[in-house]
C-alpha cells in the first residue's frame, strides 16, 4: 500500500536516544500542514518513553527540511479557517 503523509514521520527509540525521521526522500524532506501537525505529539511520545534523554531529528536520503511544502500553498491560501 502506499505510503501516506503520516507514514513519512517515524519516532523510535534507540537507548537514551529518541529519534525522530522524515522520510520524504521524492520532496528533499518538504514539510507538508498534515506532517507538521504530526511533530509535536510524536515529540511529547519520544518525551514520555522511559530513559530518553535527547532526541535527534533526522531526514533520510541524505536530505534534512527543506521547509515547506510549497504544493500546497494555493490551498492553504484559499482556505479562510486556516
Amino acid at each position: 500500500s502506499p505510503m501516506t503523509e503520516v507514514d513519512a514521520l517515524h519516532a523510535r527509540v534507540d537507548g537514551s536516544i529518541g529519534w525522530l525521521t522524515l522520510d520524504r526522500p521524492e520532496s528533499r524532506g518538504a514539510l507538508t500542514r498534515a506532517l507538521w501537525e504530526q511533530i509535536p505529539p510524536k515529540l511529547e511520545w519520544l518525551g514520555n518513553q522511559d530513559g530518553v534523554r535527547a532526541v535527534v531529528i533526522t531526514g533520510t536520503a541524505g536530505n534534512f527540511i527543506a521547509g515547506a511544502d510549497i504544493s500546497e500553498f494555493a490551498q492553504l491560501r484559499s482556505d479562510p479557517g486556516l
